[in-house]
């Protein structure tokens, strides 16, 4: 774990965040866990909250003390650093996600996220960069399902339930102290540790072009892709089988958004997952998707009409290069649905 930390490195539209120390108990822990990380966890090693009051400090017991972890500017409530692993079922993660440590001090969603102020009364736990303890249950337990599945999602690794938490000037809060702020004293906030191959979300992609070549890089030697457009068409099938899958397991996102869809296709954050009740409800999804694919074609298709050999069948111009991305993703999701028998097509 600690070549792991030492070989974080700014990446691409990556930020770093302060962290200290704050009591913490593991109340979940997964079993196909490495032991030298799951020794980690138990030691305490990621009882940690966004440090909104100093930069680095030296002295803390806990080593991410003294490491930035690093944030994405989209991402309200979750730091990562790399650590790569194989779990059980045979996927390859490169990050460590913590979800509900706070919420990064440089983020651009501010609108939606704040740090814990001193006094004041807060609409929603999620405000704070906060995570509910029923919520990383939830998301654990679906996670699990759709795995089992087949469906590419990211690993639950652990749940730590706070003790502490920090305000905005870095001073320790209470969990029960947070009836103060309107919360009820039942509202547990966690920790949510997940492991991921990719943590970038279709969201950074869409704010942050120039992450786009790394991304393409890391798909070359793995997945083969030769260009841009392999990269995009990839990602869209991806995208269109994976969500087919959650709906054959009888399951719907509910909120299958750019921020809910990694680059490399995962379908992740499933605390707003319902059961899937008639075709209609599967049917927002799809619409989500068919938004979600289009915003990417719009943004890219100039990209890739300038540096690459368009395909013969559109023109690329922007509407043309979204609607190809859009057959993709359909086609995609009704092959797989016609497999397991769930759609019907007249």
């Amino acid at each position: 774990m600690q070549n792991a930390i030492a070989t974080l490195r700014r990446k691409p539209v990556a930020k770093q965040q302060p962290v200290s120390p704050v009591p913490g108990r593991t109340i979940k822990i997964a079993e196909d866990v490495p032991p030298a990380l799951k020794k980690r966890i138990e030691n305490g090693f990621f009882n940690v909250f966004v440090d909104w009051s100093k930069g680095l400090r030296a002295g803390f017991p806990n080593p991410l003390s003294v490491h930035r972890l690093h944030f994405l500017e989209n991402h309200g409530r979750v730091l990562f650093l790399k650590y790569r692993f194989k779990d059980a079922l045979g996927t390859e993660h490169n990050y460590l996600t913590l979800k509900g440590g706070g919420a990064p001090k440089e983020h651009a969603i501010r609108n939606w996220y704040t740090p814990i102020p001193t006094t004041g009364i807060s609409e929603d736990f999620e405000d704070w960069g906060l995570v509910r303890r029923e919520d990383a249950l939830k998301d654990w337990a679906i996670s699990e399902k759709l795995a089992k599945r087949g469906v590419k999602t990211s690993k639950p690794i652990a749940i730590i339930e706070l003790g502490e938490v920090k305000d905005e000037n870095g001073k320790p809060v209470a969990v029960e102290k947070l009836e103060e702020f309107g919360f009820s004293n039942e509202e547990k906030p966690v920790l949510y540790i997940r492991a991921m191959p990719q943590v970038m979300r279709l969201g950074d992609l869409l704010e942050n072009p120039e992450s786009l070549a790394a991304i393409v890089k890391w798909g070359r030697k793995k997945f083969g892709w030769k260009s841009t457009e392999d990269y995009f068409i990839w990602v869209s099938r991806n995208a269109g089988e994976n969500l087919a899958k959650m709906h054959n397991a009888g399951f719907v996102h509910n909120y299958y958004s750019t921020h809910n869809i990694t680059v490399d296709g995962r379908t992740v954050d499933f605390d707003g997952t319902i059961e899937a009740k008639g075709e209609g409800t599967r049917g927002r999804d799809v619409l989500w998707g068919e938004d979600v694919l289009s915003q990417v074609g719009q943004k890219y298709a100039q990209l890739v009409k300038t540096r690459e050999r368009p395909r013969e069948r559109t023109q690329w111009r922007e509407d043309g290069f979204a609607r190809c991305l859009l057959i993709e993703f359909l086609e995609a999701y009704e092959a797989t649905r016609k497999k397991s028998g769930s759609l019907k097509v007249s």
